[in-house]
């Protein structure tokens, strides 16, 4: 059985075949839930979180799965793509690549070779997956999607609101200084010091709503600070200062 970090527990297929889903499923020993439609698969994309996808390029159909694979890549940043096919020339795998597939698979389906690339480009996600996930306390970003997550749920920040929590965050407690902040979150656009405060506040939200243990307080005169004392009756308290 092919393993995963994810808590996934099924595959994507698109293909016109009925008899690669299965195939597939039985090499991996683990669903597969079959498309046969370039169409069908995108209307629910964003609803399927799989550990991978494989991906018949020439469908007869309109759209192709090849013109599919950028769509399916945004929506699944992490998961394999690996295309299926039977045309022997090296152009259309060659085009599939470029669109965001991280490798193919030749028709007639060899298990061996099925387990194995997909194996590889499983390890290979994961490690870019881990590149992009900053954890701090009960907290994870991840730093693509810019989607903050606790507890309690998750909340997607803004460019700005991201900055600054990774500022105060990597700070590892120490009062960051307006200036600092501003510079991290800004870079050399001049704002004022209300901006500053507006976005801290914003970011003391997002972080009670999902159920962070980390708090921000305010160093007055100089900057601000990440805590993890007092749980979120700190949030509470930090919350009313600085506005």
């Amino acid at each position: 059985m092919v393993a995963s970090s994810r808590d996934y527990s099924y595959t994507v297929t698109l293909d016109d075949d009925p008899i690669v889903p299965r195939l597939i499923e039985s090499t991996l020993r683990i669903p597969s839930k079959a498309f046969h439609s370039a169409k069908q698969l995108v209307e629910v994309a964003s609803l399927l979180h799989p550990v991978a996808v494989f991906i018949d390029i020439h469908l007869g159909s309109d759209p192709s799965g090849l013109s599919i694979i950028p769509t399916l890549r945004q929506s699944w940043p992490y998961a394999p793509i690996i295309v299926v096919t039977a045309d022997p020339s090296d152009e259309a795998v060659s085009e599939a690549l470029s669109s965001g597939a991280d490798d193919f698979v030749r028709k007639p389906l060899r298990p061996k070779e099925l387990i194995a690339r997909l194996q590889a480009r499983l390890v290979d996600q994961a490690q870019k997956e881990a590149r992009q996930i900053f954890h701090f306390s009960n907290l994870e970003l991840n730093q693509q999607s810019r989607c903050l997550r606790g507890p309690k749920g998750e909340r997607f920040l803004s460019p700005t609101e991201m900055s600054l929590f990774l500022a105060l965050t990597q700070a590892r407690g120490t009062v960051v200084p307006r200036r600092t902040l501003k510079q991290r979150c800004w870079d050399n656009v001049r704002v004022s010091d209300n901006a500053l405060d507006r976005k801290v506040h914003e970011l003391r939200k997002a972080l009670i709503d999902v159920g962070s243990i980390a708090g921000i307080g305010t160093s007055y005169g100089s900057g601000f600070f990440i805590s993890l004392e007092g749980g979120i009756e700190s949030h509470e308290l930090f919350a009313h200062q600085g506005k």
